[in-house]
């Protein structure tokens, strides 16, 4: 039987920087934040995809602070998030034998939350009191 963690983050998107603020530039790609501010509700996207990189870097077990640079939220029309997991984090990922975990993102009502979670690795055993995730196709 697989093991799956699932680390759910919630957070009132008036708790976070206002659109226009420059932290911005640090915590989302420039192709996160053309997406997010081309969208009538930016406030919302921007801080869904914050909590998102927050879900996903505890559900891998991250030691340290968000690494912001490290992940990326795409979007396809018509399609759910896709996160893309780079450097030091994809090495600690690797490490633990883990792979890139799943998301998902909502936002309403003033709110945004995200829901990541992650399995075993195929191939792959996780060390005990770990787990991992299955790559996406």
């Amino acid at each position: 039987m697989e093991t799956v963690t699932l680390e759910l983050a919630i957070a009132p998107v008036a708790a976070l920087p206002a659109p226009s603020d420059p932290v911005w530039q640090q915590w989302l790609s420039p192709a996160e934040l053309a997406y997010c501010h081309g969208l009538r509700h930016a406030g919302e996207h921007l801080a869904a995809r914050a909590v998102g990189k927050q879900a996903a870097a505890s559900a891998v077990g991250w030691p340290g602070p968000v690494p912001w640079p490290d992940l990326e939220i795409r979007r396809q029309p018509d399609c759910a998030p896709d996160l893309v997991v780079v450097g030091d984090l994809r090495q600690w990922c690797y490490d633990q034998g883990f792979s890139v975990p799943g998301l998902s993102l909502s936002h309403a009502g003033g709110h945004a939350a995200a829901l990541a979670w992650t399995t075993p690795e195929v191939g792959q055993h996780a060390p005990a009191g770990t787990t991992a995730e299955v790559s996406r196709p």
